[in-house]
């Protein structure tokens, strides 16, 4: 099953939940635990479906496989408190209607009704832990592995002013952009394994990814690093591709990850002067540190307070301004998947996005038109809209899970974490 397809059974299969119940339409029900089962067919070990089985039996009154499918997350997941509390008081349920059984040989039938009583009453019990079970499913912070919410507790500025921790993370050098324009391919290549020879991720077989960038066109412009268009243009543009080409920030930084991109660029006005020639504007992180132990980077940015209140029209609506999470140099180490575990004073922009789901990167380079320029520019694409974002308060965090092969649910340990944090300049 294709992994986007995969993505909208489950957020149907989510919602359906929300309404299914013991008294619902029968048909309902097994179109439900139909898509519930198409998923566990092609990934039995998935926790998401794995969960929304167990709700949806214990919300249609049918214990036994409620059961079922919280010993199968138990498998997977021997932790897990939810599955284990379910088991638990079915199991304590069981053996309490044993014992009571076994003590007389005879059971009359007020003894009978009066363990059925008590069967019912557990059963009871049981379904109220369908609201924990539900809020476990829809806030993922319970299902989350020890590393997970450790690293949920680690910043930058904590570990640089704690004496224990401050060991754990290595400052990562960062380097400075520069001007591509008109370089053949090539030479560009050359760029490319210079920095990743003198990178974390160094090898002596590394070749710059043809899915990422192949597409590049030999002696071409550049898409520049500004940060607004021009007051007026006077039909030259090219002032698109003057100075550093924008994207050197990630080309020359391979341990960046997840970079920072602005998916649209703002129309210079002098109520937005400050933010155009500004430093911040170009959203090159401040300081890159690597946790070797945890494979955790920390990437830091410096925004001014004022830049959570500018705005620009979107999709015909006005909101914060966007920005994008870019995993060019994710994907060209093979770290395909991504998922958003934790979010501090951000809103992802559309519903189906990372924070709700795995998804994949889709960076790759190539010649564009954008620029306006006769013959086109090299540039990224495409606009990833599912992971397009905007700052709501400082301090800001994103957490991200970043793994080389689809993992069979996202509250599995990744193979790398990556925390961006936005403070105020």
């Amino acid at each position: 099953m294709e992994n986007n397809k995969t993505d909208i059974i489950i957020s149907e299969i989510k919602k359906a939940l929300k309404n299914i119940h013991e008294s619902s339409d029968s048909l309902d029900k097994q179109v439900l635990l139909s898509k519930i089962n198409s998923i566990l067919d092609i990934e039995p070990d998935n926790l998401d479906v794995l969960c929304a089985k167990a709700i949806f039996f214990l919300k249609t009154n049918d214990p036994a496989n409620a059961l079922e499918a919280c010993r199968q997350i138990q498998k997977i997941d021997s932790k897990n408190l939810v599955a284990k509390t379910i088991s638990g008081h079915f199991d304590n349920n069981r053996i309490v209607m044993q014992r009571k059984a076994q003590s007389k040989a005879i059971v009359t039938e007020h003894e009978r009704n009066t363990l059925n009583d008590i069967s019912f009453f557990h059963l009871f019990i049981i379904k109220l832990i369908v609201l924990l079970l539900t809020l476990v499913f829809c806030f993922d912070f319970y299902f989350l592995s020890e590393k997970d919410r450790r690293i949920l507790k680690l910043s930058a500025i904590e570990n640089k002013t704690n004496a224990v921790n401050a060991q754990k993370f290595i400052p990562v050098a960062l380097n400075q952009t520069s001007d591509f324009k008109y370089l053949s391919k090539k030479q560009i290549y050359d760029i490319r394994k210079k920095y990743v020879k003198n990178s974390l991720f160094a090898k002596n077989d590394y070749e710059p990814s043809n899915e990422v960038f192949g597409s590049i066109e030999d002696n071409k412009p550049w898409w520049s690093d500004i940060s607004c268009n021009s007051e007026v243009y006077d039909n030259n543009y090219n002032l698109n591709i003057d100075g550093k080409s924008r994207i050197s920030a990630l080309i020359n930084n391979p341990n960046l990850l997840v970079g920072i991109t602005s998916p649209f660029i703002p129309n210079f006005n002098y109520g937005i002067k400050d933010f155009c020639t500004s430093k911040y504007s170009k959203f090159n992180p401040v300081s890159l540190e690597f946790d070797k132990k945890d494979n955790l980077f920390i990437a830091s940015y410096n925004v001014k307070q004022d830049f959570i209140n500018m705005s620009l029209s979107l999709d015909g609506k006005k909101t914060r301004y966007p920005l994008q999470l870019s995993g060019l140099n994710a994907r060209d180490f093979g770290y395909n998947y991504v998922y958003a575990f934790d979010l501090k004073n951000i809103q992802m922009y559309r519903q189906d996005s990372i924070s709700r789901e795995i998804k994949t990167f889709d960076d790759y380079l190539h010649t564009g038109n954008s620029c306006k320029i006769e013959g086109g520019c090299n540039n990224i694409s495409p606009t990833q809209w599912n992971k397009i974002f905007t700052l709501t308060g400082l301090p800001a965090e994103i957490n991200l899970k970043l793994w080389k092969k689809r993992p069979k649910s996202k509250y599995r340990k990744a193979d790398m974490y990556y925390k961006i944090i936005f403070n105020q300049e």
